[in-house]
């Protein structure tokens, strides 16, 4: 909290002067900020580490846990990937949360990349993949201190906007004990229009995306340096670099590619307008290069059969109401409208980039389309920039009044981190407890059980199991499973439910035979998830044989698929 304050109570002058993206003044600017910047990165870096430290000393005795911290349950897609592109020989890859025939796909592309990498190498994905973490990291801290400097003539304005965008989360940790306050004056009215839990959720804020999968935090450094390269065009900057950003973008996180190439279409028309054709012109080279990837991920998830039914339909990603997203957003967007209204008469292309990106993005969250939150990528950075210019503004008002500045150095501090606080301790607590989040995928036996399932199985084979080790097991066998994550199943939701109701304890026998048979099950896992649903007495069925037993895992294969 000292660290914003500081920034807040600098005595440097704040005027809003007009920016530029030239080459030689980002340079400028980063000379002048480097010994901050690289403090920043430092405690960026350790701040990161901690969980992963926390979890490999504190963490619970008999519980196995690889990848994120953040939307862990998504990493066995990745790990998934990796495994399959070392062992194949093709870079395509197939959905083995399904049983369903599907055709292979162009998808996850970095981690496919990186078991093509790992198997050229002779050693284990996971060995590679960690440190590819640590330099995603490194590459969107860079990316995000080089959009705000784009934009920020002013060190103070500048380092505020940086400390705003790395490290504030919403305002739930005020919003909480709210509900609380409200529902015992008896306003429930009031209660139900406000947040029920913490949003996590990665388009918000951009500390829970260094917490996340590397291709997250790449996709994320890509959209923020899209526009900072598109506005060195008007100073004689290398055309090519926005079209080959632009097709990374879409290689790497297609799914705001649209938005961000949209938004800076509507500058470059504008320019059009004044006689200046250089920008459009590239503009239209840049969404030339992407147009192959952007139409091929919409076709397969919106016609075809299997992948339309599962990231496309079950892709649920709904934006917040805009009456409740100052709550998710925080202080950046409370304080984002006062900031751009300085920034008037938006004549400087910073400026009226500034502008169009807060609000034509902020509007694209608010698209009919499943994925809403994702095209507001790139947005929170953004509104960190005009916040840092009304912040700062407000901290010269209130120098020149009685109370001073310190007073609203603190008030705001706390809006801007009390959140952050609140889910960074927990993270923390949870790699050391698997509470209050359950940070670990399952338990030792269940690991080893599935590293004897690898050596004794075969791609062909599909695995009945719980979602959650489905979702687990996706990592390790080469086969497929009948229910694991909820959006790459096809069916997901009835699927989770022939599998609880498969091993509740009072399904009837025939029952059982009928749903094993309908879920094109060769192999039933049965562990410590799947004993939650129920106790049922698979030595019954006449069509399972015991194949493993161990520190309460069974596996079961179905006769005659070997």
């Amino acid at each position: 909290m000292a660290v914003i304050s500081r920034e807040l109570a600098d005595p440097a002058p704040a005027v809003a002067a007009p920016a530029t993206a030239q080459p030689g003044m980002l340079r400028e600017r980063l000379r002048a900020d480097w010994r901050w910047l690289a403090l920043c990165l430092t405690a960026l870096l350790l701040l990161t580490a901690c969980p992963y430290l926390v979890a490999a000393r504190y963490g619970p005795p008999g519980l196995v846990r690889v990848g994120t911290f953040w939307f862990f349950r998504d990493f066995t897609q990745y790990l998934g990937a990796m495994r399959d592109a070392a062992v194949s020989g093709t870079w395509l890859l197939s959905d083995r949360f399904s049983a369903e025939a599907h055709r292979p796909i162009l998808m996850y592309l970095p981690y496919v990349a990186l078991g093509k990498l790992a198997a050229a190498l002779g050693t284990d994905p996971l060995r590679l993949y960690y440190p590819l973490e640590v330099v995603a990291r490194v590459a969107l801290a860079l990316a995000l201190y080089i959009f705000v400097a784009a934009f920020l003539p002013c060190a103070r304005q500048r380092r505020l906007a940086y400390l705003l965008a790395l490290f504030t989360l919403g305002l739930e940790a005020w919003v909480i004990p709210a509900r609380l306050l409200l529902g015992a004056i008896g306003r429930q009215d009031l209660v139900a229009a406000l947040p029920e839990s913490v949003d996590v959720f990665l388009e918000m804020h951009s500390f829970g995306v260094f917490l996340s999968a590397p291709h997250l935090m790449l996709g994320l450094a890509l959209t923020l340096l899209l526009p900072v390269l598109y506005l060195r065009l008007a100073d004689g900057g290398r055309w090519w670099l926005v079209p080959l950003g632009t097709l990374a973008l879409g290689l790497v996180h297609p799914f705001n590619l649209p938005v961000a190439v949209s938004v800076l279409g509507v500058d470059a028309l504008w320019q059009l307008r004044q006689g200046r054709a250089r920008p459009f012109w590239v503009l239209l080279a840049a969404a030339l290069a992407a147009a192959p990837v952007a139409l091929y991920n919409a076709w397969l998830f919106t016609f075809d059969p299997f992948w339309s039914g599962t990231y496309g339909a079950q892709n649920l990603m709904p934006s917040p109401s805009p009456a409740t997203a100052w709550v998710d957003f925080g202080l950046v967007l409370l304080a984002a409208p006062f900031g751009l209204w300085r920034l008037r008469p938006w004549r400087q292309p910073e400026q009226r980039l500034l502008l169009l990106w807060t609000i034509l993005t902020f509007a694209a969250m608010y698209l009919p389309v499943l994925f809403q939150r994702r095209l507001g990528f790139g947005l929170q950075p953004a509104l960190a920039v005009a916040a840092a210019v009304a912040l700062v503004a407000l901290q010269d008002r209130m120098r020149s009044t009685r109370l001073g500045t310190r007073p609203a150095n603190y008030v705001l501090t706390l809006l801007a981190l009390n959140t952050s606080v609140l889910v960074y301790v927990s993270l923390l607590a949870s790699a050391a407890s698997n509470h209050p989040s359950p940070v670990y995928l399952w338990t030792a036996q269940e690991q080893e059980a599935a590293d004897w399932l690898a050596q004794h199985s075969a791609s062909r084979d599909v695995v009945l199991s719980s979602i959650e080790a489905g979702n687990a097991l996706v990592g390790t066998i080469p086969g497929r499973v009948v229910v694991g994550h909820i959006v790459a199943t096809l069916h997901a939701r009835e699927k989770e439910a022939l599998a609880r109701r498969f091993f509740a304890s009072d399904t009837p026998l025939d029952e059982r035979a009928r749903l094993l048979a309908d879920s094109q099950a060769t192999v039933v896992f049965y562990g410590p998830q799947e004993r939650r649903l129920g106790q049922p007495d698979l030595e019954a069925l006449p069509t399972l044989e015991r194949v493993y037993q161990n520190d309460g895992v069974t596996l079961y294969r179905v006769r005659g698929t070997t």
